[in-house]
């Protein structure tokens, strides 16, 4: 079974949610599952579109200049995530899909 993860990151960043994503990642393959990432742009300028990393395949989506108007600049981050989920999907025919992205909403005073 193939599972599409979409991260906001992924290795080489060092966080939690990188530690924690890659141990569930691991464990998945171990189980005989088929992990498969996708990053956001949020992780940066990548050599290439797709990388292998501890044997699984990660997809990077394009960093861009996004602006710096706020909402504009997150808008067409996801619009720009959407495009490559949907052009992983159409290259992998995921059969489950894991959102791990957090979205934070503005504090209001």
């Amino acid at each position: 079974m193939k599972i599409l993860h979409i991260l906001d990151h992924y290795k080489p960043h060092f966080s939690g949610y990188v530690f924690r994503t890659s141990y569930i990642l691991k464990y998945q393959k171990e189980l005989g599952l088929d992990p498969v990432v996708v990053t956001s742009p949020k992780q940066g300028d990548a050599i290439t579109e797709m990388q292998e990393i501890d044997n699984m395949r990660v997809y990077h989506t394009r960093s861009n200049n996004f602006g710096v108007l706020p909402f504009i600049k997150e808008l067409k981050l996801m619009k720009a995530l959407q495009s490559r989920i949907e052009e992983i999907i159409e290259k992998e025919k995921p059969h489950i899909m894991l959102p791990w992205i957090t979205v934070r909403s503005p504090r209001v005073p």
